[in-house]
């Protein structure tokens, strides 16, 4: 993506691994702050 790149703080509840896969998962508690993110159009500022 070309500036300004959206960009998101959230915090991590758990983390956890799927052996089968090879994946970890993370589980998000909240989404602490963002940037460059239009939340009415729900896409990226241009």
């Amino acid at each position: 993506m070309t500036p300004p790149v959206p960009d998101v703080t959230v915090l991590i509840h758990r983390i956890t691994k799927d052996r089968r896969a090879g994946e970890y998962r993370l589980h998000i508690k909240k989404v602490l702050n963002h940037k460059h993110w239009d939340k009415r159009r729900q896409k990226p500022k241009r």
